[in-house]
């Protein structure tokens, strides 16, 4: 994280997520990318067709309330934390509960 960052207040976040391929595939993908450019201030990377990492000053109740929106949660899955945290927050339907063995995880 960047000192300006931290002066401002700003936490850095990632997101790794999988959205199911179907017909409204490129549409939930655009909104998703919206949101995080929305959410960071243009402050984020995406080159990795399902990573983003971005700084913000909004909470993360109110990053997980966005991401809902553009989502289908019955088939998309997406992974919230934080750079160096252990604890991580997941959107969407999980179809392997091993990684509550593996990390702090929380289904929000």
């Amino acid at each position: 994280m960047k000192i300006k960052d931290v002066i401002e207040g700003k936490k850095t976040y990632f997101l790794v997520f999988r959205l199911e391929h179907d017909e409204s595939y490129d549409l939930r993908f655009r909104k998703l990318e919206d949101i995080i450019n929305d959410i960071s201030g243009g402050n984020c990377w995406k080159d990795p067709t399902s990573f983003m990492i971005f700084s913000t000053k909004k909470t993360r109740r109110h990053i997980i309330n966005r991401v809902k929106k553009c989502i289908d949660e019955d088939q998309d899955i997406v992974v919230i934390g934080k750079p160096g945290k252990s604890k991580m927050w997941i959107i969407g339907e999980i179809y392997d509960d091993s990684v509550f063995d593996l990390v702090n995880a929380k289904s929000v």
